[in-house]
């Protein structure tokens, strides 16, 4: 986000070490805004109190403590800004201006245009995530031998899950630099059919289900990647169905093929078969998922930030 900032002409800095060691660093800078990423840094609502302080929770469920002391929360999905703006500890809050709740997903970077080519023969499909699931990878390796069994056309493609902790082992799993994000969307570029489940954090299926981005989709997408997507997670759904930025898709919405989105692994066959059998589908899901992609790209996510950060901005300075 900082990089998208910075693309705008913004002085935009970006700190990945302990809050306190900011602080105290950066005496000299006066920032008009701090978006606080994980936790709140109170040592930065003390030090720069002028400022606009909004926090993205990211992939954390405790939004609640400290809350009082940002000007906004931003949220990943549709329905978890609806479950926040019902949640009665924030209704004063919220009626009294103090907060605001802003839905803001996860961007794509996919910024060398990376493609699948949808016509071409299927040999790799697979999942790009760090969570294993041997029953899905089950449930696709048994529709693919009874596929191609039954067929007895081609070659059987394998099943691959690209692992990021492996795939990024020299840096400990993280990703940390802009040839990273390249290399993930040059991973995924090697797969012609995706799978988009919410396969971890089921312990907390609740937030899991309702709060969690859709972003592992919206890559896959953003590289032409047909995909058999589960309609049990909002964050999945907020893309198939076109939801952003408006909520509603519009009166245009772009819709994503619905006999690809399915409500559990033992429906996995019908649409993986759909995709193997009919290359027009596999470029309607291409051609469909790289327009709805393109809402979530990194210019357009920093402009709605940006529209956020300036309105509070304004809004402390009138004060």
């Amino acid at each position: 986000m900082a990089r998208g900032f910075r693309k705008k002409g913004v002085d935009a800095r970006a700190w990945n070490w302990p809050c306190t060691e900011w602080c105290n660093i950066e005496k000299a800078w006066s920032p008009t805004s701090i978006v606080h990423v994980k936790f709140i840094c109170l040592c930065a609502v003390v030090g720069w109190p002028r400022a606009a302080h909004v926090f993205d929770p990211v992939d954390t469920f405790d939004v609640l403590s400290n809350i009082t002391e940002v000007d906004a929360l931003l949220v990943q999905t549709s329905l978890c800004k609806q479950d926040l703006e019902r949640q009665p500890t924030l209704l004063p809050i919220l009626a009294s201006g103090q907060l605001e709740v802003h839905w803001l997903p996860h961007h794509h970077l996919n910024k060398h245009d990376l493609r699948v080519d949808p016509a071409a023969g299927v040999r790799r499909v697979g999942v790009h995530t760090i969570h294993v699931d041997r029953e899905l990878q089950q449930e696709v390796e048994r529709a693919l031998a009874s596929h191609f069994s039954a067929s007895g056309i081609g070659e059987e493609p394998e099943f691959v899950h690209l692992d990021p902790n492996m795939l990024f082992q020299f840096n400990e799993g993280r990703l940390t630099t802009p040839q990273h994000t390249d290399m993930v969307y040059q991973q995924l570029s090697t797969l012609q059919i995706g799978f988009a489940k919410q396969s971890g954090c089921v312990s907390e299926w609740f937030f899991c289900s309702r709060w969690k981005t859709g972003q592992r989709l919206v890559n896959m997408m953003s590289v032409g990647m047909p995909a058999v997507v589960w309609s049990d997670a909002q964050g999945y759904l907020d893309v198939v169905e076109g939801l952003w930025p408006n909520g509603d898709g519009g009166p245009q919405a772009e819709v994503y093929p619905p006999e690809l989105i399915i409500t559990s692994d033992s429906d996995v066959h019908v649409a993986l078969k759909a995709l193997l059998n009919n290359a027009s589908l596999r470029a309607e899901a291409s051609e469909k998922g790289l327009r709805l992609a393109a809402r979530f790209h990194l210019d357009r996510i920093v402009d709605h930030l940006d529209d956020i950060l300036l309105a509070i901005e304004a809004r402390k300075a009138a004060q």
